[in-house]
């Protein structure tokens, strides 16, 4: 409760302008290293998952929508 006296509002806005923005440039940075011009183009087969020690899947292939539209098409009211 008494922790909001401590909080320095203009410092706090500049930490948090400043957090946004070098998230932001980051984010450019990342996309350009992936021959992306924005984020726009930015797919789900662009982005890697680490699924076991040996195993590596982009997720498309985990988060793909055919797979999930099957395993929907598989239940039943029954299973409930």
């Amino acid at each position: 409760p008494n922790l909001y006296k401590g909080i320095d509002i203009t410092d706090k806005t500049q930490r948090v302008f400043n957090y946004h923005h070098e998230t932001m440039e980051a984010l450019a940075h990342t996309l350009g290293a992936m021959g992306l011009e924005k984020t726009e183009d930015l797919r789900a087969h662009h982005i890697m998952k680490r699924v076991s020690q040996t195993e590596i899947k982009t997720f498309e292939e985990i988060y793909s929508a055919p797979k999930f539209k099957k395993d929907l098409s598989s239940l039943s009211i029954d299973s409930f």
